[in-house]
């Protein structure tokens, strides 16, 4: 238990620049596919997500694209940490054991981003994690949070 704290207390609030992070215009591209949710949440009316969501997109390109090794990189954490508790809250009700069984591809694809060594690994596949997540999350708002 407490090596979980220690390794959680690394990983919110240490910058933790890592050295095959760098500025990448299709890392900085990608960060834009976090805008994917704001469509169903905005169709539906839901003006807060619609916000968080771009809000996510703005950290995420601050901290991945223009300001990479920086206090961007907590504040991506944290946001991000904050809006996935935030959609899985929204999502539960409908989909709960969808809900759960998606960490596992979540859990997956973010692993494989941490897991570069590369500039040139860390670029794909920091891309494909946005990537997931840029279908993912409309597809988990348009069938749980607002299912018609």
């Amino acid at each position: 238990m407490l090596t979980l704290l220690r390794v959680l207390q690394e990983k919110l609030f240490a910058i933790d620049r890592q050295p095959h992070e760098h500025q990448d215009a299709l890392v900085g591209l990608s960060c834009f596919g976090l805008l994917t949710p704001a469509i169903p949440a905005y169709l539906n009316s839901d003006f807060f997500t619609t916000g968080v969501a771009v809000l996510v997109t703005l950290c995420s390109f601050f901290a991945d694209c223009l300001y990479v090794g920086t206090v961007w990189n907590v504040i991506d954490r944290w946001v991000a940490l904050g809006f996935s508790i935030y959609m899985f809250g929204l999502v539960w009700p409908q989909l709960p054991c969808l809900a759960v069984m998606n960490l596992i591809p979540l859990l997956g694809f973010l692993s494989f981003s941490r897991s570069s060594r590369t500039k040139a690994q860390w670029r794909l596949r920091h891309s494909l994690w946005h990537l997931f997540l840029a279908v993912d999350m409309p597809l988990f708002l348009a069938f749980g949070a607002y299912p018609r």
